[in-house]
């Protein structure tokens, strides 16, 4: 985008991504903070940083992109919030900013299935200290239901590590 209207130059993931049929115009801000008020804090932040980005120098561009957003929630007050990621790639003519590229991926299921790893994970551990509890003659049952535990921890973190949130 280019002061803060985004170019003709996006992907055709994009209007999926934003759940709009046009990018070519749209303003940078309507895009990310879809649906906040006015008054919404990151909203107001953004149009700060918006305000002060293309009077930077080449030079001022590392410090201040430390101040964009790394993350942000799209629908943020919906039913179904999703994050994205966010990454800001400037391009610079004679030493003048003049136009940024936004790349944004989406991880609202990768976010959800590392919770649901690490929920699971909390909950083996419980159970496995209460093994020495429940050894008392059922060993055989403890044993597999931790060898049952194990598998389904290991079925989880290969679907996240293979980018498939889904149930096999």
């Amino acid at each position: 985008y280019a002061q803060g209207i985004c170019s003709a130059v996006h992907s055709d993931a994009a209007t999926e991504l934003f759940r709009v049929e046009r990018i070519e115009g749209a303003a940078i801000t309507e895009l990310l903070f879809s649906g906040r008020e006015d008054f919404d804090p990151e909203l107001l932040t953004f149009q700060q940083l918006m305000t002060d980005l293309f009077t930077l120098k080449q030079s001022q561009w590392e410090e201040f992109s430390e101040m964009l957003p790394p993350e942000l929630m799209l629908d943020a007050y919906s039913e179904n919030p999703r994050t994205l990621i966010l990454k800001f790639q400037p391009e610079f003519e004679d030493d003048k900013l003049v136009r940024v590229m936004v790349l944004a991926r989406e991880v609202t299921e990768h976010r959800a299935m590392q919770s649901s790893l690490m929920n699971l994970t909390e909950q083996v551990e419980r159970q496995k200290a209460q093994v020495p509890t429940l050894l008392g003659g059922q060993a055989q049952m403890c044993v597999q239901f931790l060898k049952d535990a194990e598998s389904r921890i290991g079925k989880l973190h290969e679907r996240i590590t293979r980018g498939n949130p889904k149930a096999d």
